[in-house]
């Protein structure tokens, strides 16, 4: 339970500022040493061709990189900051977007009152649960770095991260039982496959038509073979297909009493052969590619478009990330359908 005035973005999101030493020493070992090396030995090597020694500095940096995104994925902290978000320009970033979005919290920013009620119904459930606290607010993060990935405009990428943020707030109306059973019936299977209609139920009286539409099908197969409408490839929501990759994706990074949490690159992998059968495998690849550690570790061309990036980042409004909302009040959660016994469960 938690007490009256917790703001949600406490709850659901990431500071990444704690990473900053992380960020200091991975820049330092994937871009400067590298360079440095190749510098100090180019008198004892011999090599006195600039290009052949920017190749050589490169070649060092992709080698760092990979070696340095490998160990990196092994640790939990992963599961927050991928290692490419680790390089000093795009943590500076991150950091500003998050400054941003905390912002935009304090002031009420453009958080609906009824999205943030069922953002905290959902943070309620996950207390209750005991198996998934934070799943929603990490899910909503893979989500919106996904669609980013994919190129998706910024307003989409925000329902997105809306809607991943609360994608699993119908299991409110599933019994505890039940929802709690490591092994369930086939009966049991069945009354948790409502979860999906009752949320979009819940968020379509909080909000717009299409943000529901990705909590409906976020459980929909690209096969045809999910719920709760059985639809396909393309007839599902772009949103709902990147919020089913980033779920499985959290899924798997994440243990539960049945099984272990599995590595990054297990993950990855799995995503992969999922991709075409139960997910969309256009956006499965922008997963991969992000999580993949590929961004960023490129020495020589990152210092090669160092202006450009410096420009575009000055120019830049920062975007939101994660899952920022503002407290919900009684009024809200009721107008978010909430009953009384979670409105009293939230406060």
């Amino acid at each position: 339970m938690f007490r009256e005035g917790v703001a949600l973005e406490a709850l659901d999101t990431v500071d990444s500022r704690r990473y900053l030493p992380a960020a200091v020493v991975a820049t330092a070992l994937t871009i400067v040493a590298p360079a440095l090396l190749v510098v100090a030995l180019s008198p004892l090597s011999g090599i006195a061709d600039v290009a052949v020694s920017a190749l050589l500095a490169c070649g060092l940096s992709v080698a760092a990189g990979t070696g340095l995104g490998a160990l990196w994925s092994r640790l939990p902290q992963s599961r927050e900051l991928p290692f490419g978000d680790l390089m000093l320009w795009t943590f500076a970033r991150r950091v500003a977007a998050e400054r941003a979005v905390a912002r935009n919290a304090r002031r009420g920013g453009e958080v609906d009152p009824g999205l943030a009620a069922l953002r905290r119904l959902a943070v309620v459930f996950e207390a209750r649960d005991g198996t998934s606290h934070g799943h929603s607010g990490r899910v909503a993060r893979h989500a919106g770095r996904i669609a980013r990935r994919m190129g998706l405009p910024d307003a989409e990428v925000r329902r997105i991260e809306a809607a991943a943020s609360v994608h699993d707030v119908g299991m409110l109306s599933v019994p505890r039982a039940i929802a709690a059973n490591p092994d369930p019936t086939p009966e049991d299977r069945a009354v948790i496959a409502r979860h999906a209609a009752a949320g979009a139920d819940r968020v379509a009286r909080a909000t717009d038509a299409e943000t529901a539409a990705i909590v409906r099908h976020h459980h929909e197969r690209y096969d045809g073979q999910g719920f709760p409408d059985g639809l396909a490839g393309d007839a599902i929501p772009l949103g709902a297909r990147v919020v089913a990759v980033a779920d499985r994706f959290d899924e798997l990074l994440s243990p539960t009493p049945g099984s272990p949490a599995a590595g990054r690159r297990n993950a990855l992998d799995q995503l992969a052969e999922d991709g075409g059968g139960a997910l969309d495998p256009e956006v499965v690849a922008a997963c991969v590619a992000y999580y993949s550690g590929t961004r960023g570790i490129l020495g020589a061309a990152l210092v090669a478009t160092a202006p450009q990036r410096a420009v575009r980042w000055l120019a830049a409004a920062p975007a939101g990330i994660g899952t920022a909302g503002a407290p919900a009040v009684v009024q809200g959660v009721c107008a978010a359908g909430a009953t009384d016994a979670e409105t009293a469960a939230i406060v």
